[in-house]
């Protein structure tokens, strides 16, 4: 799956996904483990990214076996399984439980990629290009993320608009960025207020549930945002 390793001066490995379609037999199908439905269970480290959250996928009774034999496209990955099959297409958290499934159900689960490592931002062009030409990397991700210069057509990389771009990343950064403290003070009042999107929310309830050691974690960054350093 394009862009799935997590962004860094070495990318994560790719995530990828199977899709599996019923027929001529009762089925089960069981997610991911975990809470990747909410957020991603994998972290980059030293500057690198983490990858995308898992997804679940499934299209109950559908018509993948009349358009294979009238040599209609039948989809072999979640994003042409939404092309074709649109409202009939259900996204599942990972964790979902257990279901029968029947004939002409379609099911794709996308897996984790793993995290990157280092800056993006200091990752080879050269490897880039490289993951563009295999279709690991999009364009609009080596531009936005790896801020590299590339000609879409030819993938040529122009080096000084390169540099240029970098710089300009390093510059905002240096202009955003707050000290550690002030960032965990600044997330502890967020979730206080539960200032959070519905799957940020759903997650920090779930796992706060039943794991003393998040729990714990949770009032350690509440007492050091309120530290005297």
């Amino acid at each position: 799956i394009a862009d799935s390793g997590g962004a860094g001066k070495y990318r994560g490995g790719s995530a990828g996904e199977t899709t599996v379609s019923v027929h001529a037999s009762p089925f089960a199908v069981v997610g991911h483990l975990g809470s990747g439905g909410y957020v991603t269970g994998v972290q980059g480290i030293y500057g690198g990214y983490p990858p995308p959250k898992t997804s679940l996928f499934i299209a109950r009774d559908t018509d993948f076996l009349e358009r294979g034999k009238r040599g209609e496209p039948i989809p072999h990955s979640a994003r042409e399984l939404i092309e074709i099959y649109g409202d009939k297409v259900q996204e599942l958290y990972p964790s979902y439980p257990m279901t029968p499934t029947k004939e002409n159900d379609i099911i794709v689960s996308q897996c984790w990629g793993g995290g990157g490592s280092g800056d993006p931002i200091e990752r080879d062009p050269v490897a880039i290009v490289n993951d563009i030409r295999n279709k690991l990397t999009s364009l609009d991700m080596a531009k936005d993320v790896y801020c590299i210069a590339i000609d879409p057509e030819t993938l040529k990389v122009d080096e000084v608009g390169t540099k240029k771009m970098r710089k300009a990343k390093k510059k905002k950064r240096l202009s955003e960025g707050t000290p550690g403290q002030k960032f965990v003070a600044r997330l502890v009042e967020k979730r206080e207020k539960r200032d959070f999107s519905k799957p940020m929310l759903d997650f920090l309830d779930e796992i706060g549930s039943f794991s003393d050691g998040f729990r714990e974690q949770l009032e350690f960054e509440k007492e050091f945002a309120s530290k005297d350093l």
